[in-house]
Formats: C-alpha cells, structure tokens, sequence
C-alpha cells in the first residue's frame, strides 16, 4: 500500500499523465506487481486508467513465465519482458511503440522500481 500510495501521489505531482508506465526490474514471481496493480485498480481508478502499462524486466526465461501467470488477472496492463536495466532504451522503445496515440510532447512518464540497480 505504501508504494502505491507513493507511485499515486509521484503520478499526481506529474500532472496525472496519461498514459504512464511502471517498470520494475528483478520482480522475482510477480508479487509486488500483482499487488500493486490490484491496489491501483481497487483505490485509485483514474491512476488505473492512465496505467498503460505495468512492466517487469526479468533476464530468466523461467521468471517470466511465472510472472505472466500472476499477471493473468491484469492482462492488457501486466507484462513481463526479456529486458533487464541495462536494456532500458530498447524497452523505453518498446513501450513507446505499444501506445497507438504516442507518448506525446513530454515523453515517457512513470517510475521505476527495483532493489537491483
């Protein structure tokens, strides 16, 4: 609740962009992103609607694949990728490209989340 509550008001203090992207790296079996996501949908339903995308960049096969099965419940806005911190401009790239309308003017807005860099 914490994070979320954080990630909220950082989103706030951005001008509420739409869309935006929360990256973590090293997401382990996708817990946190799953709480995460279902905090966000369950308390703050404008952020939820903003969220593009949340992204988890995890270099192990075996990881990803857990992940996008915790993630099932958020499909459309969880997703786990073989991209890892050292990887962001071909992910930035990525996310750039999965949004139809562009990122607009001010460029790729949201955060990131690790205990690994």
């Amino acid at each position: 609740q914490l994070f979320v509550e954080r990630i909220h008001s950082m989103w706030v203090s951005m001008g509420s962009p739409s869309p935006f992207f929360i990256f973590e790296f090293g997401g382990g079996t996708g817990m946190l992103a799953r709480d995460i996501l279902g905090y966000i949908r369950d308390e703050f339903p404008l952020l939820y609607s903003a969220l593009h995308r949340y992204v988890i960049g995890e270099r192990s096969p075996a990881l990803r694949e857990v992940q996008s099965f915790t993630l099932k419940p958020f499909e459309g806005k969880g997703e786990s990728v073989g991209h890892d911190a050292r990887e962001c401009d071909k992910l930035r790239q990525r996310m750039a490209d999965s949004v139809p309308s562009g990122v607009g003017p001010g460029g790729m807005r949201g955060v990131i989340l690790s205990n690994e860099l």
